[in-house]
């Protein structure tokens, strides 16, 4: 066996050696790495989320969509979106803004069963100074 074949054996032997560590961490993150939402409970039990004139009763998901892409750009997983980058605060006030407190939590529930991320954390990383601050004015129920 000559030098350039002894080469392409190692080549061969550490690149299945990378796709297998490559497995094992996604295998990993598949079966450990979830987030864990935390389920906040309503603060009244239910009582602050309204019901219409036809039955129906106050959904969060689609405020929950529009606190994604006013923070991350369009909720289909892409990282860049062209309309613009930076967050929407102006959208993140008038989602938030005519809430009652139940509805902001069945808000921070559902945002966290849904992208299995952490919504206050995703205000902290992308808000800061007075608008951070008036955020999570509106959260006072959520600890830590």
């Amino acid at each position: 066996m000559n030098n350039l074949e002894k080469g392409l054996q190692i080549a061969k032997i550490s690149l299945l050696i990378l796709v297998g560590l490559i497995l094992i961490l996604w295998l990993y993150r598949k079966t450990f790495g979830k987030y864990k939402a935390r389920k906040v409970p309503l603060p009244s039990g239910g009582n602050g989320i309204p019901s219409y004139s036809d039955g129906t009763v106050w959904s969060p998901l689609r405020s929950v969509e529009m606190l994604y892409y006013s923070m991350f750009g369009n909720s289909d997983g892409r990282c860049w979106e062209v309309t613009g980058w930076g967050t929407d605060e102006e959208s993140i006030f008038l989602v938030l803004g005519d809430k009652t407190q139940d509805q902001l939590a069945a808000i921070l529930n559902a945002y966290e069963a849904k992208y299995e991320r952490d919504l206050i954390a995703d205000f902290k990383s992308e808000l800061s100074g007075a608008a951070l601050s008036r955020v999570l004015d509106y959260f006072p129920f959520v600890t830590a």
